[in-house]
C-alpha cells in the first residue's frame, strides 16, 4: 500500500530534528511511498530537501490554535491527499492534528527527539492523547519518558 506522508517541521534552523525529517522522508520514498516536507517559509530545510530531491512545501505557520492556520493546514492535507502526518514539534502536532480532525483524513504521528517529560498541561495531554495516533521516539530513553 502506497502512502502519502507529510513530514511537518516548523523549525527555521537546521539541526538534528531536521536531519531526521529529511532522512525519514527519503527513506519513505525509497520504500515506495510519496513524501512531502512541509516547512516554515525561509527555513533552511527547504533548500536541503530540494537538493535531496524531496518534494517540499513552504507553509505559513500561524498559531497552533489559529482557525485560519488550521484551515490552511487542512487544505494542504487534502491537496496532497495525505494519509499520514509526521509532526516534528508539539506545535506542529496541535496544528496539523486539529487540521486532520476538522478537515483532513490523515493519521498523526508525533516525533519526539528529546528525552524530556511532557508538561502536565491540558494542551499537551489533549495533543498526545486525542490528536496523535502514534509517537516515534529517537531513543529508548525518550520512549520510556513518553
Amino acid at each position: 500500500m502506497r502512502l502519502n506522508i507529510a513530514f511537518v517541521n516548523s523549525i527555521p534552523i537546521f539541526g538534528g530534528g531536521e536531519v531526521w525529517t529529511l532522512e525519514a522522508a527519503k527513506e519513505m520514498e525509497r520504500r515506495g511511498h510519496a513524501a512531502v516536507v512541509v516547512c516554515r517559509e525561509g527555513a533552511e530545510l527547504k533548500p536541503r530537501a530540494e537538493r535531496a530531491g524531496v518534494d517540499v512545501v513552504e507553509f505559513p505557520f500561524g498559531g497552533d490554535l489559529d482557525p485560519l492556520a488550521i484551515r490552511r493546514a487542512a487544505r494542504l492535507l487534502n491537496k496532497f491527499l495525505i494519509d499520514v502526518v509526521v509532526a516534528n514539534t508539539d506545535k506542529d502536532l496541535r496544528l496539523f492534528g486539529l487540521a486532520s480532525k476538522f478537515g483532513g483524513r490523515a493519521a498523526i504521528v508525533a516525533r519526539k527527539g528529546v528525552d524530556r517529560p511532557l508538561k502536565n498541561a491540558l494542551r499537551y495531554r489533549l495533543a498526545y492523547n486525542r490528536l496523535a495516533s502514534a509517537v516515534v521516539a529517537n531513543s529508548e530513553s525518550t520512549k520510556r519518558t513518553m
